[in-house]
């Protein structure tokens, strides 16, 4: 008997996020949008941020409705829009893509 694996993937776009919980079950994945939700930026002074209490509700929102489905999860993913750095443990990782190359190139 094929044990099944749960994940939610969570994807925070620049307009907007969701919540995709996909099962594995060895040789096929299934994909379902458990949960979308609008990035919408908040104004401090002059400069636009992410509203990252809004958001962290919304992804609280996700894993409720993924709850609610009964899905025991094995591991959560976080995608943002633009991240081009990760922290893991004690270690720190970069990557390059074309925009940071670019980006890199202006600051210099």
């Amino acid at each position: 008997m094929a044990t099944t694996t749960s994940y939610l993937a969570l994807d925070l776009g620049a307009e907007s996020g969701r919540g995709l919980l996909g099962r594995f079950d060895g040789s096929r994945l299934a994909l379902e949008e458990i949960h979308r939700f609008p990035n919408s930026p908040v104004k401090l002074l002059d400069t636009l941020y992410w509203n990252l209490p809004g958001l962290f509700d919304e992804i609280k929102t996700a894993l409720r409705k993924t709850a609610a489905l009964g899905a025991t999860l094995d591991g959560i993913g976080v995608d943002t829009w633009g991240v081009d750095l990760a922290w893991w443990g004690e270690a720190t990782y970069s990557w390059e893509t074309p925009s940071t190359t670019v980006m890199r190139g202006l600051s210099e």
